[in-house]
């Protein structure tokens, strides 16, 4: 949710606000967002080609994320984001760093203890969904060769909305 998001971004350590900003604001893939190289965003657009399906996208940097980066501590790694230590990240030390950010706020009641990095990629779909935009276009900002795999996503978000919707229809007075 939002407001999971946000409390990570405010409790995460500076190496972890810009990847999650990332993850939330385009939907990128961990692996992705953490190997984008230095040059990836020029002239305020994100130009990237996706790990798994190896597609070509290119994202305009929204403010919001544009702020969280501007923020971003200065380092030497050739990779666009940093650990603590100014080298890049490895998947596995991101992924742990991760887990004890939220395993800290779950413990706190302040998440979730399921939620996880590639959760902000589903939320990315469902939250184009709710706005109206259409799977074509969503499947194509996230870098999906088949809208299946977007579909999948927004589904997810649905099930319970038309569940509801069902009963109260079903059972109008």
């Amino acid at each position: 949710t939002e407001a999971e998001y946000l409390a990570m971004l405010a409790a995460a350590p500076p190496a972890l606000r810009g990847p999650l900003a990332m993850g939330w604001h385009l939907g990128m893939r961990s692996g992705d967002v953490i190997g984008l190289g230095k040059t990836a965003i020029k002239d305020g657009v994100l130009y990237r080609q996706t790990s798994k399906a190896g597609t070509v996208v290119e994202l305009p940097i929204p403010p919001a994320l544009q702020s969280i980066l501007d923020q971003m501590e200065k380092h030497e790694a050739i990779t666009f984001f940093a650990n603590s230590h100014g080298k890049p990240w490895d998947r596995e030390g991101f992924s742990t760093a991760m887990q004890r950010l939220r395993d800290r706020l779950a413990d706190a009641g302040t998440v979730r203890r399921e939620i996880s990095f590639h959760g902000l990629r589903t939320a990315f779909a469902q939250r184009a969904d709710a706005a109206g935009v259409e799977v074509r276009k969503i499947a194509d900002a996230a870098g999906h060769k088949d809208t299946r795999t977007t579909e999948g996503y927004i589904r997810r978000a649905n099930v319970k909305k038309h569940a509801a919707e069902v009963i109260r229809i079903l059972n109008k007075p």
